[in-house]
């Protein structure tokens, strides 16, 4: 698994969202020790209905129902729906967890004083080893995109970053490019590096993990040598 991505897809970053226990500790807002109770026992059964959401996932449940979901948290239909209005709703909560994931995982720097060709090869790295982890989420998102709007959403927002941060590893290069081709070599090296490819790789041809990793590598840096040696910006005095 990707570092950074932990067993319900959550990164040392990803808790995000505060509870309202952490608020009253952090704003000093008073509770008894009843409400605080309350509000504990609350946190942790929205946290085990999450996680048996996402486990069930990864365990290749595609779509996992509420009776699924509440049985593998160890609770019932009644409270999974005191926490979660509908399934699209808890859904969004598990599929928001592992993209913010995702995006704290992308947002590791690459040294920009490699090489090109070992920067690149970084990326891909860093990138197919986050696909290979998310890829039961990627399925379950794909299979609602056309009926769930913040899904949809999530997944724009996933590749958007991707781009940006292809944009930031081989900046020096795509500014040396003729503005033409700049955005096409962005395009190409999406295409590559993005799921779908990783999918085709891992589960029509049927490569490992690492040798998946190593066609879309070979892919990608014939995309940035035939960029620098036709898509260049001419000198100055030509």
């Amino acid at each position: 698994m990707a570092a950074g991505l932990s067993r319900t897809g959550d990164s040392p970053k990803n808790t995000r969202r505060v509870s309202k226990v952490a608020n009253a500790h952090s704003t000093g807002t008073t509770v008894d020790g009843r409400t605080l109770k309350g509000l504990q026992v609350r946190e942790e059964y929205r946290e085990r209905i999450v996680s048996a959401y996402t486990d069930l996932i990864r365990s290749g449940v595609a779509a996992p129902t509420a009776r699924q979901t509440a049985s593998r948290a160890g609770s019932s239909m009644r409270v999974l729906f005191k926490h979660f209005a509908d399934l699209a709703g808890l859904r969004g909560e598990a599929i928001g967890r592992i993209e913010r994931g995702a995006q704290d995982y992308l947002s590791i720097p690459v040294d920009p004083k490699l090489p090109v060709a070992q920067r690149l090869k970084v990326f891909v790295v860093k990138q197919t080893r986050l696909l290979e982890a998310i890829a039961p989420f990627r399925r379950t998102a794909m299979r609602v995109e056309a009926e769930d709007p913040a899904v949809a959403v999530s997944l724009r927002r996933a590749l958007d970053g991707v781009s940006r941060e292809l944009e930031r590893v081989l900046a020096p290069e795509i500014k040396a490019l003729r503005r033409s081709r700049r955005r096409s070599l962005v395009m190409g090296l999406h295409c590559i590096c993005s799921w779908p490819s990783w999918e085709m790789l891992r589960t029509h041809y049927r490569l490992t993990s690492d040798q998946a990793r190593k066609v879309v590598t070979q892919a990608a840096l014939a995309v940035i040598r035939d960029a620098a040696v036709h898509g260049s910006e001419p000198a100055p005095n030509q």
